[in-house]
C-alpha cells in the first residue's frame, strides 16, 4: 500500500468516530492530537500504529470515500 502523500485531517476520521473518541485515540498512541487538528497526519502514521480503526480510516480515504 502506498501511503507517500497521503494525509489524514479530523474529516477523514470524524466519519468514523467522534471528537472526542478521536482525541482519547490520538493520547493512547502517543500522538499530538493538537497538531493533528492543526496539519492533519500522515496516513503512514497511523498506519503504523496496527489500530483496525485506522486502517479502516486509510482504507476509505484512499478509496475517495
Amino acid at each position: 500500500m502506498n501511503l507517500d502523500g497521503v494525509r489524514l485531517t479530523v474529516d477523514d476520521l470524524r466519519e468514523l468516530h467522534c471528537s472526542r473518541g478521536i482525541r482519547r485515540w490520538f493520547e493512547s498512541n502517543n500522538l499530538d492530537f493538537k497538531a493533528f487538528l492543526k496539519d492533519g497526519i500522515e496516513a503512514k502514521t497511523l498506519y503504523e500504529t496496527g489500530d483496525a480503526l485506522a486502517l479502516r480510516i486509510i482504507e476509505r480515504k484512499l478509496n475517495g470515500r
